[in-house]
This record gives C-alpha cells, structure tokens and sequence, in this order.
C-alpha cells in the first residue's frame, strides 16, 4: 500500500507535502486561532468550514503520504493551498511574508503539490 522509492525525488516531495498539511488539521482543534482566521476570511459558517478544512487536510495528507490516489490527492491539495493563498492574502491585506501572516507559505505548498501532480 505505501508506494515509495528512495531514489525519487518526487516520491519526498509527495511525502513531505502530506506531513505538512498535519499539524494544521491538528492546529484546528487545539487552538482558537484557525476560526478566528476562518471567521476574518469572511467564510460563510466558519465552524463547518475549518471543521472540513480539517478532515479533507487528514484524508489527502495521509492519500499523499501513503501515494494512494496521489495525483488526484496533489491537484485536491494544490486547489485547497490556492483558496488559503487567498484567504491569507485577504486576511493579511496584502502581506507576502508568512511571518507576517501573509500568503506566501500556502503558495509554496500549492507549487509543491502541483509538481507532484504533474508528475504523477
């Protein structure tokens, strides 16, 4: 079931695109800053939103990390970085640098699964 070879670079970068999605399905039930985040992004039922936001970041990091389904897991990713590029940018008003809240770490991420995907 784990499809991996250590000789593709892709096959790290599919893996490391899954790990990272975790901790922020895992941010968004142990801390109050996600909803504040979803509520200023002007989602409409913020709850509901990060609670789905929750288990699609689950259900396609495990789909990358275990290279199940893995180029539709990389596109499905790749779009769900690009609307949080967006509700970063919004919410930051304009901010690149993540630090600063900005659009730029989701951005990455999204360029990240779209190689994978291409690659399939």
């Amino acid at each position: 079931m784990f499809n991996f070879d250590p000789t593709d670079g892709i096959d790290w970068l599919r893996i490391v695109c899954g790990v990272f999605l975790l901790p922020h399905a895992w941010g968004k039930v142990t801390s109050p800053g996600p909803l504040n985040f979803f509520k200023a992004a002007g989602f409409p039922r913020p709850v509901a939103f990060m609670y789905l936001a929750l288990v699609f970041e689950v259900i396609v990091a495990l789909a990358l990390i275990l290279g199940v389904w893995q180029q539709a897991a990389a596109w499905a990713a790749a779009l769900f970085l690009v609307v949080a590029t967006g509700a970063s940018f919004k919410v930051s008003k304009g901010s690149w640098i993540w630090l600063g809240g900005g659009c730029e770490y989701p951005l990455f991420w999204a360029i990240c699964c779209v190689i994978v995907a291409i690659h399939g």
